[in-house]
């Protein structure tokens, strides 16, 4: 396992950005659809629904990366005495 310098900021941990910009764009695209069916764009919810059901198997799975991103680090940063 890789050991990250006491230094190091959450911000600058690749794994951390990477998930975190996952999740965020997974669940934007989730809420998208909902926002299309109020502003009434039929065509664009029925193909955005097919979208949506694989993405809200990966929200959760892209927020648990994101919570152990933020473990590792912080295991890092404090490591057992």
């Amino acid at each position: 396992m890789q050991t990250h310098p006491a230094s190091t900021s959450l911000g600058k941990d690749g794994l951390f950005r990477g998930s975190l910009t996952a999740t965020v764009l997974a669940l934007l695209a989730c809420l998208s659809t909902h926002v299309l069916g109020i502003l009434g764009v039929a065509g664009a919810v029925a193909w955005f629904t097919t979208l949506e059901h694989a993405l809200l198997v990966a929200v959760p799975a892209f927020a648990a990366l994101t919570v152990y991103a933020v473990l590792r680090h912080r295991r890092c940063r404090h490591p057992a005495q």
